[in-house]
């Protein structure tokens, strides 16, 4: 996998990544992509996982698949926006689906992004950086740029 080129990575806050995804080779792929960018990642299959795993342990990004068995990533998301706690960690949908109509639905449910496979890497990273940055910059008050260093 080709090194990402996003001049930010290397002073970026550290962020600790969800990734929801049942097809193994798909979440290894995640997985791979995120550390080869120095981003920790947690892989769960089901969105009943997600839900457990996030009541257990604090993270910055959530990456979800829509299609999982049992409860649906729609589903997932839905639940966690209604969760006080947990309604501010970005979500970004990462899906087979192309149609406009799931997108806008993942979209009204709250995601921050929505990708469709097969995506660049770097539209990946791009967003995972992008949302992890923006909630650092909430948290420490501080506006986004200053978690970046100058162009």
């Amino acid at each position: 996998m080709p090194a990402p080129n996003h001049p930010a990575l290397a002073a970026r806050p550290a962020g600790h990544v969800l990734i929801v995804e049942d097809e193994p080779h798909m979440a290894r792929f995640l997985r791979s992509a995120l550390t080869h960018a120095a981003f920790d990642s947690t892989v769960v299959p089901t969105g009943e996982a997600a839900l457990l795993r996030l009541a257990q342990q604090p993270f910055d990004l959530i990456l979800l698949d829509i299609r999982l068995p049992g409860m649906s990533g729609l589903e997932v998301c839905r639940r966690l926006k209604a969760d006080p706690r947990l309604r501010h960690i970005p979500i970004i949908f990462v899906t087979t689906y192309h149609d406009h109509q799931m997108r806008a639905q993942a979209f009204a449910l709250g995601a921050a992004e929505y990708l469709t496979k097969p995506f660049q890497v770097q539209h990946l990273l791009g967003g995972v950086l992008r949302h992890v940055t923006l909630a650092a910059a909430r948290q420490s008050g501080l506006p986004p740029a200053a978690l970046l260093p100058p162009p």
